[in-house]
């Protein structure tokens, strides 16, 4: 035989636990679900903000004009990419005292971060091959463990002969001068200059970046 009394005492405890529970639930369900909207409000407020026109203020002649602007996308032409490379090369191959982070540094708007990765790596070897182009024209008359020792002392300028847009990219060639101890050493290359497409960035506005260089030397 069963308790009935027993059964309704514990009953209403039940109930009432079952019903505290449904209540918790349906406001974390309404917390949930306010969390939700307001996260879109904020991502539909963001992509707003983020392609509207931009408010330009003129303040060169000590007053300020307003010009109301709009986004475009810009055409970037075969002047646009040989202008960029012209820079890059600059950036890349140029140098009054070697350094391997000043070099990191300027070429660093130019490309692409895994370009510069790799290239940070094999900097010490492109030098020893420039050192080498030296000492095979009797410009460095040092002991083979001097030549470590004033790796750095070289300066480099460069002569760009020409710059062409291809289907398989820019292929640019160029004169390197090393000077070494007042003498110089010109050096002609080819490089075959690989471009990616990506954000436009304060100092790259074209969002144009090199990803890959293949060098030949003649």
């Amino acid at each position: 035989m069963f308790d009935s009394d027993n059964n309704n005492k514990e009953n209403p405890l039940h109930l009432n636990h079952w019903f505290a529970m449904n209540k918790n639930l349906r406001f974390y369900k309404v917390m949930a679900i306010g969390n939700l909207m307001l996260s879109l409000i904020l991502v539909f407020y963001v992509a707003i903000n983020e392609f509207k026109a931009p408010l330009v203020i003129d303040n060169s002649e000590g007053r300020k004009v307003f010009y109301q602007t709009k986004y475009k996308e810009i055409e970037i032409t075969d002047d646009d990419i040989k202008s960029f490379i012209e820079r890059f090369l600059y950036q890349r191959y140029q140098w009054e005292k070697f350094s391997i982070k000043d070099t990191i540094t300027n070429i660093s708007s130019f490309s692409t971060s895994s370009f510069i990765n790799i290239l940070e790596k094999n900097l010490i070897k492109v030098v020893d091959k420039e050192m080498s182009n030296v000492n095979a024209n009797e410009a460095n008359k040092n002991e083979k463990g001097d030549k470590n020792k004033n790796a750095q002392s070289f300066s480099q300028k460069i002569l760009i002969n020409t710059i062409n847009v291809t289907d398989k990219g820019v292929l640019a060639a160029i004169d390197r001068v090393v000077e070494f101890n007042g003498l110089k050493v010109v050096s002609p290359l080819q490089v075959l200059i690989n471009l990616v497409k990506d954000k436009p960035i304060p100092s790259n506005p074209l969002g144009i970046f090199v990803n890959g260089i293949i060098e030949h030397e003649e």
